[in-house]
């Protein structure tokens, strides 16, 4: 909003605390280099060797206060402040890695990868917030972990609550968004995540929500219906009630092309796992919109997105509004 940036630092970093103003002062600096050299490595970035040393010692500065948290803190708050300005926002969650392959004598990271293509690194979780229009707000809450060597719990997952699982970093995302959401009652709230957080206890999370939060999530299982029937043929046997015309970009060897996607929905009641764990619980009510490409080019896979929502969808805007509110997830990505 036409800040320099220096003033546009101190505003983001406004209640930053590392028990020591010289490493808040160095931090601020940090920043404001990484500013003005966005695309310089870590290192060159701070305008000579003493510069970027300097940003190293803050970084494994062994006090206590100074941790991704406290670092990150001020930049969440005012993140928190710009969403209670708007009337609807948008909560983007995804996984991602970080990889730091090449720092052997780094301790502190964990496994990444796969048995194929192992590596080091550590892994980050993070909501990202958005405007109606895609423009970002910020990161309005982070986790950053390292999986244990050999950590795994695919044999167990079916006995397993949640918490255990590494998957419950989207319910942890979810419940930081309602404790957001009690501080912004104005501010309509929608947690949004790809098919890993197609889960089901993250839709049961949403049934005692307040009002102004809500989940939107693109489905992976085609889950049973409490009618007897799937979710896709449940989705598929609706009339289609409109169209929409997407503007597909070129990937490898597929050329652009645009795109009409047939538009379906449908309330639906969510069957309960036939988990051990979940038998005792209730089905959950949501709604569902299906849009699916029309006659797509010979040899392409079709473009489906499947979105299971909590909000209200009962007309063709409502659809339609949700499949570009899924559209703006695509901003974490970047």
């Amino acid at each position: 909003h036409g800040l320099s940036a220096g003033s546009w630092v101190q505003e983001e970093l406004d209640g930053l605390k590392l028990g020591d103003r010289r490493l808040e002062n160095r931090f601020a600096l940090m920043l404001d280099c990484r500013w003005k050299n966005p695309n310089h490595s870590f290192y060159r970035s701070f305008g000579s060797a003493a510069g970027g040393k300097a940003a190293y010692r803050l970084i494994e500065s062994p006090q206590a206060a100074v941790s991704f948290s406290s670092l990150l803190a001020p930049h969440q708050q005012q993140t928190h402040r710009r969403m209670a300005a708007e009337s609807l926002v948008l909560l983007a969650q995804d996984t991602t890695v970080l990889s730091y392959n090449t720092l052997s004598q780094t301790t502190g990271l964990g496994p990444v990868g796969d048995h194929r293509n192992p590596g080091r690194g550590l892994w980050l979780h993070s909501l990202q917030a958005f405007r109606t229009d895609g423009i970002p707000l910020g990161c309005a809450w982070a986790k950053l972990w390292a999986r244990e060597a050999c950590q795994s719990d695919t044999a167990r997952r079916n006995e397993q609550s949640v918490c255990e699982k590494e998957s419950g970093r989207w319910i942890e995302a979810y419940q930081s968004a309602l404790r957001m959401a009690h501080s912004m009652p104005q501010t309509h709230l929608i947690v949004c995540g790809d098919r890993e957080s197609d889960i089901f206890e993250l839709f049961d999370q949403c049934q005692s929500a307040p009002s102004h939060l809500h989940l939107l999530v693109r489905a992976q299982h085609n889950r049973g219906l409490t009618e007897g029937g799937k979710l896709w043929n449940q989705l598929v046997e609706q009339p289609a009630q409109g169209t929409l015309s997407v503007r597909v970009p070129r990937r490898e060897n597929r050329p652009a092309r645009l795109a009409t996607l047939e538009v379906r929905w449908a309330p639906i009641e969510a069957a309960t796992p036939r988990v051990a764990l979940k038998k005792s619980w209730q089905p959950i009510s949501l709604y569902a919109v299906l849009a699916r490409e029309i006659a797509p080019p010979a040899g392409q896979e079709p473009i489906e997105w499947m979105l299971l929502t909590d909000w209200k969808v009962d007309t063709l805007k409502m659809a339609l509004r949700m499949i570009q509110w899924y559209g703006l997830r695509w901003g974490i990505e970047c």
